[in-house]
């Protein structure tokens, strides 16, 4: 999901389903195919129970404050990836709170970051 502007109790997004897939496929009526550029991302996991009962705004501000205090910028909107989400329990990872972020320097790993 990439999420370009707010959901919450006032707004409603939009929101962007996305599906990564390899070969080839061409657009139709209501899908769009675009690729996206390799980007580093800063990143923390949910768990699903806090996922499942829309608790995970406090992972969103945690990456956020780690790109703050790292001195980065977000490049993109945030996303969230989701795992497998039928096969791993309430307090399994169920999602990566994932924000792409300017290339800047290499820092440590927490939030993760990603290439």
């Amino acid at each position: 999901m990439i999420y370009h502007g707010p959901v919450d109790e006032v707004a409603d997004g939009p929101v962007e389903l996305c599906v990564p897939f390899s070969g080839t496929v061409e657009p139709t009526d209501d899908m769009s195919v675009r690729t996206e550029a390799a980007h580093r991302v800063a990143y923390t996991t949910a768990v699903k129970g806090d996922v499942a009962n829309r608790k995970n705004r406090e992972a969103h501000e945690a990456v956020q404050q780690w790109l703050a205090s790292h001195g980065h910028v977000m490049t993109a909107p945030p996303r969230e990836v989701y795992f497998a989400w039928d096969a791993i329990g309430d307090d399994e990872g169920a999602c990566d709170i994932a924000y792409p972020f300017d290339g800047g320097s290499a820092s440590n790993g927490q939030p993760g970051e990603r290439r």
